[in-house]
């Protein structure tokens, strides 16, 4: 089946429809991302106030500072403190980046790298979390700049580390975000979170040629879908991600084969795109190199806001509810609960 141009064009996209708003942190009162490197990990925290819970606006692109996040090598850890504020955030910009997009659209907040004793500086953030009672109402990402299971020859004991003490140390909801079929390594450890997990896979094309050409590197199409359907055989919940939408093909033609791919491996599907239509983001965009490849192959729909509409279309056709994140209302714990777990986590000191 194809998606007929002239029909597209006459649907109405409500930007601010449930659908394009919620995400997984839309029910947290505190966002935390954790990323894994093969010597050491990134915390970063991200505070939204009851006002930005509701209504989200695009964050600036972030500073400088940030900078450093891009690379695998860290210097032991320092608070590094955006001076940017925001009146918000876009669910896209929590979700798994490109190597090109490390810092584009960063939300803003606080960063902390742990490179010496990460392990131990790590149970110590959840532990405060915990005894503060902020953890059970939070959301934790763990992989925001970095895939946790793509390169587990380097990182694998990190990863491992870093999900022993998230299961003593459980947020309200855990979403592990990543490309690689890898992950189903740690399948026994990911039942255990039970509802408290969501795993989602980024596929930002169904086709791997595009893939290889705008995001090298990466696992193909095949083994990312193939890990979806393990992972949901196994009772854990999966998200499909299209963020940032890639070409596809042609771009009305294709959008429904797409769209049936996402809706067959899922549980939830979402989008996001390289465009925002800010203006500030715009002059940024100009320069990230899988931009500038988009735009030397002509395919210009794609660096336009919301690029994903045909496949949402498609996607919203097929199985409406996949596009409905049944976000639960994270709520701090009784007095009874703040006491910490018994357990000790392992070899704290990774």
């Amino acid at each position: 089946m194809e998606l007929d141009e002239s029909k597209i064009g006459a649907i109405h996209l409500d930007p601010s429809s449930t659908e394009l708003q919620r995400s997984w942190f839309s029910g947290a009162k505190e966002i935390f991302c954790l990323n894994a490197y093969p010597n050491g990990v990134t915390f970063s925290h991200h505070r939204l106030s009851e006002r930005n819970a509701q209504v989200f606006s695009p964050s600036r692109t972030a500073p400088a500072a940030h900078s450093s996040l891009s690379r695998d090598d860290y210097e032991p850890g320092e608070d590094r403190t955006s001076s940017l504020s925001t009146t918000g955030f876009l669910p896209h910009q929590f979700d798994l980046r490109l190597r090109d997009t490390r810092e584009y659209q960063l939300p803003v907040g606080r960063y902390f790298l742990y490179k010496e004793n990460y392990a131990r500086a790590l149970e110590h953030q959840l532990s405060l979390l915990h005894k503060q009672g902020t953890l059970s109402s939070s959301v934790i990402y763990f992989g925001l700049i970095t895939d946790a299971f793509l390169a587990v020859d380097k990182k694998g004991a990190v990863t491992a580390t870093c999900l022993e003490i998230l299961k003593q140390y459980p947020p309200g909801l855990l979403v592990i975000q990543t490309r690689s079929p890898k992950v189903l390594g740690k399948l026994a450890t990911l039942r255990s979170f039970g509802d408290k997990l969501v795993v989602a896979v980024s596929l930002e094309s169904p086709v791997d040629r595009l893939l290889s050409r705008y995001s090298p590197g990466h696992p193909p199409v095949g083994e990312r879908l193939f890990a979806c359907d393990r992972l949901r055989s196994e009772g854990v919940r999966v998200q499909l991600k299209a963020s940032p939408i890639l070409p596809y093909g042609e771009f009305y033609r294709d959008a429904w084969r797409f769209g049936e791919m996402l809706v067959r491996h899922a549980d939830y599907v979402s989008f996001g795109c390289l465009a925002s239509g800010s203006a500030t983001d715009e002059s940024h965009l100009r320069d990230i190199p899988v931009a500038q490849k988009i735009a030397q192959d002509q395919q210009y729909r794609m660096l336009r806001p919301f690029a994903f509409r045909c496949v949402y279309y498609a996607v919203q056709s097929l199985a409406m509810e996949k596009l409905k994140l049944p976000v639960p209302a994270l709520s701090a714990p009784n007095q009874l609960s703040l006491f910490p777990p018994s357990a000790e986590v392992a070899n704290s000191d990774g």
